[in-house]
């Protein structure tokens, strides 16, 4: 039966690891191979030397000298002549031989990385016949590139400057191109940690099937090695012995007590290294171990009712908006994130943004979580108009609307809003959060999860800085991943919030000493009963946290 049940187990492992191989070819279908680190980090370059060019040229229009370039060294043209144009240079002019040559040596170059992918040598045929197209491909860019006289700069000592408005085309052109590789860019990052993922995953069930292969063949030995004892005949003495000429009793008494006392602490251990979720705040630091824990939140029941409890939470609430106040001084403009739904990150944005308004900075709370829409359902605000109208038309039309709370706006989502989440772009974010942020002390933006949400990409990469929430239970595998998205967006991550926290993470904490006395269950000084006062109407959705600190900030 155990040999069944492993055999069984030994093709449900190999159908999984065949279904996440089927996902990776998947992902890699476009590049042609599922090492994709190479064609990143060029695309990475080739951005890299559009910027630098954009950045000459916008120096050079405006009369300032032009800056460096990042890499390289001297082009070997006298001072003061002007540098012969790269080959990027006459595509981005607009030369389209040129720019048919470079997407050959492009497509070249993607399947020069498969065939190494692949294992294929140097010598290999297909290897050798790709890379002699390569070298083809390069020598005929370099000869056109020598060769090639714009028209209207051609001059009797081989071309005069280009004219202010022949640059200024030039710098149009490869500003297209530069945001053409920051999308491939990004497109071929998400596919990477898409694909990095899945092997992680492939690679912990290969392992589980090695397990299990190997305990397959420790029952099979043993099967076999009593089929053989089972055919021996045993003969006994004449006279059976009243007592057994060794006592082993002692022994297999100690052997007995070892073994059960320690079986229960192997098990714990098994499931310690199988379950993969955090349970404490030290392990949410493990990935972002130069990043700051901003705070932590407890785990609140829906009716709380103890008093010391209420402002203790509502002081560790007070305590991170005074860090980003003061560590984060200069910014203005946070995106409250998390790796995946459920982790609390609109429960924070709202605690937050009440704190905010306490201390009597004029707060903006954005409800830019199109789908799940939390915020605004909190605050009992659905209007038929908001924030995809504001981003499209750009202007306000009462889409702002003041809460109970001074100090405290929010721009809500519209209850059709999830529909047009697919209309973002980069440039129309950046253009919203422009207009709204002068009329505010503080703005905050409850995104969508990293993983996964669209809107919550754009917000991270262009607000002045990121708060990330994880909550108790959460998935070590989706930490990293949202902090590899975080990074490939450079977006600033401001630090890390623990939420649902447990009353051992406290008591560790030395920033949470406040909260020590509830773990013990007692207190000799009184505290004030905030969390005795009834809620009002427009706090009842509210989460238990930001329940708390809106009760508190009414004293």
């Amino acid at each position: 039966t155990q040999i069944k049940m492993l055999e069984e187990r030994q093709r449900d492992l190999e159908k999984q690891i065949l279904r996440l191989q089927e996902r990776i070819d998947l992902n890699a279908q476009d590049f042609g191979t599922a090492d994709l680190g190479p064609l990143h980090e060029a695309q990475l370059k080739r951005q890299g030397e559009l910027d630098d060019e954009i950045a000459r040229i916008e120096a050079r229009l405006a009369g300032s000298p032009a800056p460096a370039p990042r890499a390289g060294g001297d082009t070997g043209a006298p001072r003061g002549a002007p540098a012969p144009p790269t080959a990027d240079d006459i595509a981005a002019a607009g030369d389209l031989p040129m720019k048919n040559l470079l997407q050959q040596r492009m497509s070249l170059q993607v399947t020069l990385g498969a065939l190494q992918a692949k294992g294929f040598g140097e010598q290999h045929l297909e290897t050798l016949q790709t890379r002699s197209e390569l070298t083809a491909v390069e020598d005929a860019i370099s000869r056109y590139a020598q060769g090639w006289i714009p028209m209207e700069t051609a001059g009797p000592a081989g071309g005069a400057p280009m004219t202010e408005e022949k640059l200024r085309e030039r710098l149009a052109g490869l500003r297209k191109l530069s945001d053409a590789a920051r999308r491939q860019v990004l497109a071929i990052g998400q596919k990477r940690m898409a694909i990095a993922a899945l092997q992680r995953e492939m690679d912990g069930l290969r392992a589980t099937l090695g397990q299990t292969l190997t305990r397959l063949d420790v029952i099979n030995v043993e099967a076999k090695a009593v089929k053989i004892i089972g055919g021996i005949e045993v003969y006994p003495p004449d006279r059976v012995p009243s007592e057994p000429n060794v006592d082993g009793r002692l022994k297999f008494g100690i052997a007995g007590f070892v073994l059960g006392g320690g079986f229960p602490v192997a098990v714990l251990a098994m499931l310690g290294l199988v379950d993969r979720r955090y349970r404490f705040s030290d392990e949410a630091r493990e990935i972002g171990a130069n990043m700051a824990m901003l705070g932590m939140l407890p785990n609140l029941p829906k009716d709380l009712s103890d008093p010391e409890q209420a402002a203790a939470v509502a002081h560790c609430v007070h305590q991170m908006r005074t860090l980003l106040q003061i560590g984060a001084a200069g910014r203005k403009v946070y995106a409250v994130t998390s790796p995946t739904a459920g982790d609390g990150k609109t429960s924070l944005s709202l605690s937050l943004g009440l704190s905010f308004a306490a201390c009597g900075s004029r707060t903006l709370l954005i409800d830019f979580d199109m789908i799940g829409q939390g915020l605004s359902a909190a605050l009992k605000i659905r209007p038929e108009h908001g924030l995809a109208d504001m981003l499209t038309s750009g202007k306000v039309n009462g889409s702002i609307v003041p809460t109970r709370i001074e100090n405290l706006s929010l721009l809500p989502t519209g209850r059709d809003d999830d529909r047009r989440v697919s209309h973002l772009s980069e440039a129309l974010v950046r253009r919203f959060i422009a207009s709204v942020q002068g009329d505010y002390d503080i703005v905050i933006i409850d995104t969508g999860p990293i993983l996964g949400s669209l809107e919550a990409n754009f917000v991270s990469a262009a607000a002045d800085g990121v708060v990330l929430v994880v909550g108790r239970g959460q998935q070590r595998a989706y930490v990293q991943q949202a902090f590899e998205q975080l990074a490939l967006l450079r977006a600033h991550v401001l630090g890390l919030v623990f939420n649902r926290a447990s009353p051992m993470d406290f008591n560790r904490s030395a920033t949470s000493t406040s909260f020590r006395s509830i773990s013990r269950g007692r207190s000799s000084l009184p505290v004030p009963a905030a969390a005795a006062c009834p809620p009002t109407e427009e706090m009842a959705d509210m989460d238990p946290v930001s329940r708390t600190v809106a009760l508190d900030i009414k004293r």
